[in-house]
């Protein structure tokens, strides 16, 4: 589901870059502002990265929902948060693939990920 060809850059692939998973949900408090709330955090994989989105696998039991947020963790310094675009069931039936368009991120993963996509001149 979703279009697979609209991202910004050169896709570059993985072998399946480990990453720690988790769906976000939005929670109004008291005062009426929109917070961002983590859930469980499972283990999957990033399968390639773009300019302006990532492909990855996860867990098909997070309850991942197109149009839903999704926070992607490499380490402590470098995780974003994605809008999920297109999902689909892996061959496995335990995962699901998702292509997510970049919503939020961190400086550490913005750094990391202009180094790996963008061309470096000698």
């Amino acid at each position: 589901m979703g279009h697979y060809d609209r991202r910004i850059g050169t896709r570059k692939p993985f072998e399946g870059f480990p990453a720690l998973v988790s769906p976000v949900r939005m929670n109004a408090n008291g005062d009426g502002v929109l917070r961002r709330r983590r859930s469980a955090e499972k283990h999957g994989r990033l399968l390639d990265v773009s300019l302006s989105g990532a492909n990855l696998e996860a867990p098909e039991n997070l309850g991942l929902l197109v149009g839903g947020l999704v926070e992607v963790r490499i380490d402590e310094d470098r995780s974003f948060v994605g809008r999920i675009k297109r999902l689909s069931l892996c061959d496995d039936e335990r995962n699901v693939r998702c292509g997510v368009a970049y919503h939020d991120m961190s400086p550490g993963c913005r750094a990391w990920l202009h180094e790996w996509t963008l061309p470096q001149s000698d």
